[in-house]
């Protein structure tokens, strides 16, 4: 593990146009996830999941002992990165 630290304004500007380049054809296809949270639809939100797990996570994603204590905190985790992702978006546009 190690620490980055960007020179300055300028190259910071450079990394981050880049970064979005990388990204820029993929279209974010969570907002039906959010809508469905903030409504309360538990169905809709169970499908998404469920679609989006069996596509991209795997069983070592849950970690060594998925039985065991707190397995649901990769799922945690997940759904937190799809709101600050949802905030930092609303933030750039």
């Amino acid at each position: 593990m190690y620490e980055l630290t960007l020179t300055n304004y300028e190259v910071t500007r450079m990394f981050e146009g880049m970064v979005r380049s990388w990204f820029a054809g993929v279209k974010a296809d969570y907002n039906d996830f959010i809508k469905a949270m903030l409504l309360d639809d538990l169905d809709a939100m169970n499908a998404y999941m469920n679609r989006v797990a069996l596509n991209s996570f795997s069983y070592f994603d849950t970690g060594r002992s998925p039985s065991g204590e707190e397995p649901e905190r990769f799922y945690h985790g997940f759904v937190l990165g799809l709101l600050v992702d949802l905030h930092l978006r609303e933030r750039m546009y």
